[in-house]
């Protein structure tokens, strides 16, 4: 897709807000509060490039840099809008020696849309940036294999942006951009109750609730006395099991991927108020469905089992 001129001087407004990025990417990454750390100790390559791609667009804005600020629209609506595009010498060049295209779309706050981008010619990133151009989201290989896929909770209504672009420089080739989710009514998950020396059984389904990541979560409520300490356990013979907890007033104050061995999840946690605290049953990676336990159990201080009783 060549560039073309536009009254929108795109990439000095990105300049800012990539830069941004690149000095509070901490900050940025804790604003989403069910963000899951990397498996194992390995480096991350989303965010190595991530900070490439900052710099790059830095770079970018100079006198004598060629102008190339054209955006493409493309319609998001409840099923997929899939649209053909190419990455050639003719298109914006980042200082990674890597090209992009950028096209928008209109979302409202509540609806989850599902970015992805595929090519059999090269290894394709992507990257979403909101109404106020500040970057949430990235990918490099979630689609599988070399292809990117985005998941996210719009959080604002308004022009959306999409920069598709590729993971390393000199990279050229077709690619197909799709785009749904738009139009369809926010999720809103029922709770179950549970008490404590209680296991409930459940399943991650295609119905359920998708947090940002793409992966479903079912949700539980107990009582909770402040002082107790609970241990909350989650099994899976079929899915990655991952678990977070919620205080009263709904922030995310554990959350755990592995502790029970294997890739089952376990925390314990002394709770530090007296209300509804939430469970949030969850699998680490997106798209993964099957059955699992939960399992509460409450101590108190003494070291008595107390069953906390709604």
């Amino acid at each position: 897709m060549p560039c073309q001129g536009s009254p929108l001087s795109l990439l000095a407004r990105f300049s800012s807000v990539l830069l941004l990025l690149f000095v509070l990417q901490p900050q940025l990454r804790a604003a989403d509060p069910f963000s899951k750390p990397a498996k194992g100790n390995k480096s991350n390559p989303v965010i190595r490039k991530t900070v490439e791609l900052t710099r790059a667009l830095q770079m970018r804005v100079e006198p004598t840099a060629h102008l190339c600020d054209h955006i493409d629209t493309i319609a998001c609506t409840e099923e997929a809008t899939v649209v053909p595009g190419a990455l050639t010498t003719a298109d914006c060049r980042l200082e990674d020696g890597s090209y992009v295209d950028f096209y928008q779309f209109e979302g409202t706050a509540g609806e989850v849309v599902t970015i992805e981008m595929t090519s059999s010619d090269f290894d394709t990133f992507l990257v979403l940036l909101d109404p106020n151009l500040a970057v949430v989201a990235v990918d490099d290989d979630s689609a599988g294999g070399t292809n990117s896929r985005i998941t996210f909770a719009l959080d604002i209504s308004g022009t959306w942006l999409i920069a598709a672009n590729s993971f390393d420089g000199d990279e050229f080739g077709a690619y197909l951009l799709s785009l749904r989710g738009c139009g369809v009514p926010a999720c809103e998950p029922i709770p179950e109750s549970i008490t404590c020396s209680v296991t409930r059984t459940g399943a991650l389904a295609d119905p359920d609730c998708t947090l940002p990541d793409g992966s479903f979560y079912d949700v539980f409520e107990f009582t909770g006395i402040a002082g107790t300490r609970v241990t909350i356990r989650m099994r899976s013979a079929v899915i990655d099991s991952y678990l977070f907890l919620l205080d009263p007033s709904g922030q995310v104050v554990a959350q755990d991927d592995d502790s029970a061995g294997g890739t089952d999840a376990e925390m314990t946690f002394t709770l530090n108020a007296t209300g509804t605290w939430v469970i949030i049953a969850n699998s680490f990676d997106e798209g993964e469905t099957g059955n699992y336990t939960v399992t509460l159990l409450c101590e108190e201080r003494s070291g008595r089992v107390r069953a906390i009783r709604r």
